[in-house]
């Protein structure tokens, strides 16, 4: 069983490196086994131009604000064609709650 949840863009950091990235993310719950959870982020990156290599950081937090679970995907800019998919699974600790999942890219 899957629920949606809410993704916080760092919108700042896209205009700095002129991208815009889109993303929705689910809380995916193994009902059969309850240790299993993990969030899904499915994302594109979208440029008319990249100047360089980029990688988008998914970071997960708890209610509390602790970071709990983190990823990233790659955008090589030689290969860069104006738009990148990706999706990102991140494991979620034992007993830990999400409370948000943030979305943001960085230079290489």
């Amino acid at each position: 069983m899957a629920c949606r949840l809410s993704v916080e863009k760092m919108e700042a950091l896209e205009r700095k490196h002129r991208v815009e990235i889109s993303a929705t993310a689910y809380l995916e719950r193994d009902e059969d086994d309850e240790d299993n959870d993990s969030v899904k982020v499915i994302s594109e990156v979208v440029s008319s131009r990249l100047d360089y290599d980029l990688s988008v950081i998914v970071s997960v937090y708890n209610p509390s604000g602790e970071i709990i679970g983190t990823d990233y995907a790659y955008i090589d800019s030689d290969t860069f064609e104006g738009i990148e998919p990706f999706s990102i699974e991140i494991s979620i600790p034992k007993g830990e709650n999400v409370g948000r999942v943030r979305v943001y890219p960085k230079q290489n």
